[in-house]
């Protein structure tokens, strides 16, 4: 299983609380976040398996997210950006119905990466700074419970989503795209 679909789980779980009427009750363990990264994980198992007439192939799936990120309307400062990201998912789109061992999930990763260090050049120090703080504040009761390679991850991907959110883009996996 992809680091990237179990750690979309954890932020969603934190997320969902953070929003919660319970929020100001702190979680506990991260059995909390259990049903969250099994959601995630169904989510990719089946944007992976999907097959049939009502749903989609993997290259369907992803020509739908390139069809999603080109129908944006992107400010200014981004539009170049999302028009890199729009190209290359159509060559991931290519790629993946030529070659039956060609990694999409490894190639989504390397647009998004693209994409989110371009948009963040956008946004300015200032804002990833606030973002970054608060996802700190959000997990801080988390930080002594998690190594700090997997509390840093789980930082780095909360402030990756904030960013595309921002600007109403969506993440580049397999399993968000339905």
């Amino acid at each position: 299983m992809p680091l990237r679909v179990v750690l979309r789980g954890v932020t969603d779980a934190f997320d969902a609380h953070a929003h919660s009427f319970a929020r100001r009750q702190k979680i506990r363990s991260l059995k909390f976040c259990e049903d969250q990264i099994t959601a995630a994980v169904d989510r990719y198992r089946r944007a992976l398996q999907a097959e049939g007439p009502g749903p989609r192939r993997r290259g369907d799936a992803i020509e739908m997210l390139a069809e999603r990120v080109g129908a944006l309307s992107a400010p200014p400062e981004i539009a170049e950006a999302v028009a890199a990201a729009r190209l290359g998912l159509q060559v991931v789109v290519e790629s993946a119905g030529q070659e039956k061992t060609f990694n999409a999930d490894q190639a989504l990763a390397e647009i998004e990466d693209r994409l989110v260090g371009n948009v963040s050049s956008a946004l300015g120090p200032e804002a990833l700074a606030a973002m970054d703080k608060a996802a700190r504040d959000l997990t801080a009761a988390y930080r002594s419970r998690m190594p700090a390679k997997v509390y840093e991850t789980l930082i780095g991907e909360s402030v990756r989503r904030k960013i595309l959110q921002r600007f109403g883009l969506p993440r580049f996996l397999l399993a968000e795209i339905e």
